[in-house]
């Protein structure tokens, strides 16, 4: 069941949700007994067999526990196959929740096409083992200029503005262009995006600069949603 609604994602990172859920506290008999049996649920009439609602929170307690693995698996996957795709905003777009059906029929596609050769599944895992790893120091500076950068110039014609999903840039535009605005945004940044190593694709010459700019507006979009949530109804300071 984990590996069929996680199709398309790096084989290491389903294997390491596989075995973070196995030893989650709330993996008891009865929840594995029902994720094995989840095809069949509804023919099944064991008072063991928990719903809907009880499995998610599982999962969801699970994958809180590995948001950063998990948005590095994500990364990986729109990085692969965006660039087998003559369309690669459509496959940034599913890794959001109001993503469209053509997006989601568009990534489909390329996994039947490539997602089970050798190739694509080593490309999958070595990009998601890059992407666990935290920027070095440097590496963090450089992407946080990246981020600021990147609110000043953000394209309010992109699929993050189109689907309201860039919830921080009035906000953020109006505090960087404060006195010492810059200074102490930078300084909460960096905190931010050292454990988002798929930022390590802005510090290349790009190869593709269609990806580059999607990915650099997932940096800014992960970002910005991360402070979000840290700083609930968020105000500049």
């Amino acid at each position: 069941y984990v590996r069929e609604i996680n199709c398309g994602m790096p084989s290491s990172y389903i294997n390491a949700l596989i075995t973070k859920a196995l030893k989650s506290p709330l993996m008891t008999e009865d929840a594995k007994l029902s994720f094995s049996t989840i095809r069949m649920a509804d023919l099944i009439d064991d008072e063991r067999i928990l719903g809907k609602t009880e499995r998610d929170c599982i999962m969801n307690s699970v994958l809180s526990e590995m948001r950063h693995e998990t948005i590095a698996a994500e990364m990986a996957m729109g990085n692969v196959f965006a660039g087998l795709s003559k369309h690669p905003e459509k496959i940034f777009r599913t890794l959001h929740e109001n993503n469209f059906t053509e997006d989601l029929q568009e990534l489909t596609k390329l996994e039947n096409d490539y997602g089970k050769k050798s190739e694509t599944i080593a490309e999958l895992n070595r990009l998601y083992s890059l992407f666990k790893k935290p920027l070095s120091d440097s590496e963090t500076l450089k992407v946080a200029n990246i981020y600021i950068d990147s609110i000043r110039n953000f394209d309010m014609d992109s699929v993050y503005a189109k689907q309201s999903l860039f919830c921080l840039e009035d906000d953020l535009l109006t505090y960087i262009d404060k006195k010492d605005g810059v200074k102490s945004l930078k300084k909460q940044v960096i905190t931010v995006v050292r454990n988002f190593g798929f930022a390590r694709m802005l510090l290349k010459e790009a190869k593709n600069p269609e990806l580059q700019k999607l990915c650099q507006d997932e940096l800014t979009h992960v970002v910005s949603s991360t402070l979000a949530t840290a700083y609930q109804n968020f105000k500049p300071l």
